[in-house]
């Protein structure tokens, strides 16, 4: 009897022992399962947000190239289409255009202070009015709007100031209201002005003279 209590123990104690190695080896799988499981996620999400980051790198440098592309070709568009333009309003311009023949003082003349400016006007005027300037050629290089130039055969009175200063002598033309306003000014006509006003274009030829 103490011989099959003694087997008995025996049995009890190795199932037990069975029993606890084996729910060992379950909690070490347990716990390895979960460490290659997290192991993966953070593989898997790492790899995610490297693809999602190319995807974005790839997609802005493919918005960029196409804003590029569409940038040039609105630009040669422009380009194009302003040539067109030009050559139509040299077209027109050549076709309406006004035009001034300064006749005296002649090219290289040397005048008095006084002097009566003659000429001749071609072309359609349209809006346009028409002055006569002259500019120093030392000293300040103001332009001096002398007159209105109302007339196809006009004479205006010019005043070159300065003893042995060279002065340039053209005719200008513009529709700009506030440049018409400025070039008819009687300050404009005594102190001058830095420039041309906007809009306002040569349109004869400079004939350039020496005060005696």
């Amino acid at each position: 009897k103490l011989a099959q209590q003694k087997a008995t123990n025996l049995q009890q104690h190795q199932a037990k022992l069975v029993q606890q190695e084996n729910s060992q080896l379950g909690q070490q799988l347990q716990a390895k399962l979960a460490q290659q499981k997290k192991q993966l996620e953070q593989q898997f999400q790492a790899k995610l947000a490297q693809q999602k980051k190319q995807l974005e790198q790839q997609f802005q440098a493919k918005l960029a190239q196409q804003e590029r592309n569409y940038t040039s070709k609105l630009t040669g568009q422009c380009k194009s289409q302003r040539v067109d333009y030009l050559k139509e309003q040299r077209t027109t311009d050549y076709q309406h255009s006004l035009t001034a023949t300064i006749t005296y003082p002649a090219q290289g003349a040397m005048v008095p202070r006084v002097v009566f400016i003659r000429g001749k006007l071609t072309g359609k005027k349209h809006d346009q009015k028409v002055f006569l300037v002259i500019r120093s050629t030392k000293f300040g290089k103001r332009f001096y709007p002398l007159g209105a130039i109302n007339k196809r055969n006009w004479t205006v009175k010019g005043i070159y100031a300065t003893p042995n200063y060279n002065y340039e002598t053209f005719v200008v033309a513009t529709s700009n209201k506030k440049s018409i306003a400025l070039l008819r000014r009687k300050r404009s006509r005594m102190y001058g002005l830095k420039k041309l006003p906007h809009g306002t274009k040569v349109i004869s030829a400079i004939v350039v003279v020496k005060r005696k």
